[in-house]
């Protein structure tokens, strides 16, 4: 039962952060770059919340925008939860 909560819990956490990537996404133009900025914070924190938290090693690849499980190249979170 532990490790199902614990699996939903992350879940939650990944939903949120998808959230917040499609936000981003729709945040175009120059007017728009302190909601970037504010999104790409709120999810550095959710995958440090991962890290931390629920022991998912959330690693995050600056130059494609993709957070991955393990390594840069390994499996996409996103593609797991």
């Amino acid at each position: 039962m532990v490790n199902l909560m614990k699996t939903l819990e992350v879940a939650v956490v990944v939903a949120a952060m998808k959230r917040n990537s499609e936000a981003w996404l729709r945040a175009t133009g120059t007017a728009e770059a302190a909601k970037r900025e504010e999104l790409e914070r709120a999810n550095q924190a959710l995958g440090s919340t991962l890290r931390t938290v629920y022991g998912v090693p959330a690693v995050y690849d600056p130059s494609t925008g993709v957070w991955y499980v393990g390594s840069v190249g390994g499996s996409k979170l996103y593609d797991l939860y």
